[in-house]
């Protein structure tokens, strides 16, 4: 008999439920923690969830890759509790984070658009997310492209027989 969630409850999703290209996925930690469930599905199973390590913002898993999530008690262990980082701006057109660094980028084989895996201030590794160029500062992709020795969109290099 698997374990009931409702709308709304918090739970942990077990790393290999959210496929991620890290360059520390063997390091990562077992589950990833807390998530709110967005959806029910009893006939099969499932929750969804919102997840913003994943561009789509939810994924849909099954109950066996989830488990409850427990608040810390911070008078029994207050070492292990984590301040969690604030806002730094908020608008109407949505919450910004401190932008802190990108780690790496990736390129999309088909249609050549380029997305970066941007570090979070005050956030670990895990909680790295793959975003477009137009949602990072210019200068953070100007100086990165510096450091990998290339500028921004870069040309695709061409692909054929040499002349001999």
């Amino acid at each position: 008999m698997s374990p009931e969630y409702k709308i709304g409850d918090l739970v942990k999703i077990h790393h290999s439920g959210i496929s991620r290209n890290s360059q520390y996925s063997k390091l990562e930690p077992v589950f990833l923690v807390p998530y709110p469930i967005s959806a029910v599905y009893p006939d099969t199973d499932n929750y969804t969830l919102e997840c913003p390590l994943v561009p789509s913002g939810h994924v849909k898993v099954h109950t066996s890759l989830l488990a409850p999530w427990h608040q810390n008690n911070d008078t029994k262990f207050p070492s292990i509790s984590l301040p969690e980082p604030g806002l730094v701006e908020s608008n109407s057109l949505g919450d910004k984070w401190a932008f802190e660094r990108i780690g790496k980028h990736e390129e999309n084989k088909r249609n050549g658009v380029i997305k970066y895996w941007v570090k979070w201030e005050g956030y670990g590794d895990n909680q790295n997310t793959l975003e477009p160029e137009e949602s990072l500062p210019p200068k953070a992709v100007k100086d990165y492209g510096r450091q990998h020795a290339w500028t921004g969109n870069q040309q695709k290099k061409r692909r054929g027989r040499r002349n001999k």
